[in-house]
């Protein structure tokens, strides 16, 4: 039998619950995942699902994630199920700039004042990066998770050294590594 994204969901809800009745020290927060793969009209059932469970959670699920391969698709195909999502009060955690070139794309997605940025990996790195971005993010304070391994795992960065962390980092800019 094949899981639902619903079930799924329940599941991993279920794991939590659990860790609370047997008193684990822990505090989760759970972002559902919306895949760019799976274009817009699966983008809005999923941002449904996270309404639901952001109403009968009790504050465990908290938003909605927008990731996977940056190829597919572009941000203006996305902008209709995000802003239902923001509307409804789920926070937003945006995978962007994670390829060279996508200043367009970018600030689509930077307008909605996510509420973290996935990767980020494009918005500072020379001519294919841009400083307005940077300050758009810098003066929104929006933070930033970085993926190191992934990063140069994936090749978007040639390595560690070399990393957009440093500059983040060395602006005292909010960032987390993963």
């Amino acid at each position: 039998m094949r899981m639902t994204k619903k079930t799924y969901v329940e599941s991993i809800l279920e794991g939590i619950k659990q860790s609370k009745q047997e008193n684990l020290d822990i505090d989760v927060r759970y972002l559902i995942t919306v895949d760019r793969r799976g274009g817009p009209l699966v983008a809005k059932e999923t941002v449904k699902l996270a309404e639901e469970f952001f109403l009968s959670t009790e504050g465990i699920v908290l938003g909605l994630d927008l990731s996977g391969d940056p190829t597919v698709g572009q941000a203006k195909d996305f902008m209709e199920p995000l802003l239902e999502a923001k509307k409804a009060g789920l926070k937003l955690a945006l995978h962007l700039s994670e390829i060279p070139n996508q200043k367009k794309e970018t600030q689509i997605l930077l307008d909605l004042l996510p509420d973290r940025i996935g990767h980020g990996t494009f918005l500072n790195s020379g001519e294919r990066g841009s400083l307005d971005l940077v300050d758009f993010v810098r003066q929104h304070r929006i933070p930033l998770e970085l993926c190191l391994t992934s990063n140069v795992k994936s090749q978007t960065v040639p390595s560690y050294d070399q990393h957009h962390f440093g500059f983040w980092y060395s602006i005292a800019h909010p960032s987390v590594i993963c």
